[in-house]
């Protein structure tokens, strides 16, 4: 199995952006956190399904990570 390096993610991948989004039953609700020096700030956004928000982490640059949510009809 393959080792990666410590620093592998996130700060080595260059952005300053991550989407964290839980996968629910009719769409995806996730949090942009973004840090500019010392000071990070958060915003709810919602699409309607995980390749929706991935393509929109592609063109802008973003981090992604997608959860499945724990209980999708409470999404």
């Amino acid at each position: 199995m393959a080792h990666l390096p410590p620093d592998f993610l996130p700060a080595s991948a260059g952005f300053s952006k991550t989407l964290f989004a839980a996968n629910g039953k009719n769409k995806v609700t996730a949090v942009l956190v973004q840090q500019r020096g010392k000071q990070m700030s958060k915003r709810e956004m919602s699409f309607p399904d995980a390749h929706a928000a991935l393509d929109w982490c592609l063109k802008a640059g973003v981090n992604f990570y997608c959860f499945p949510a724990t209980n999708p009809a409470q999404n």
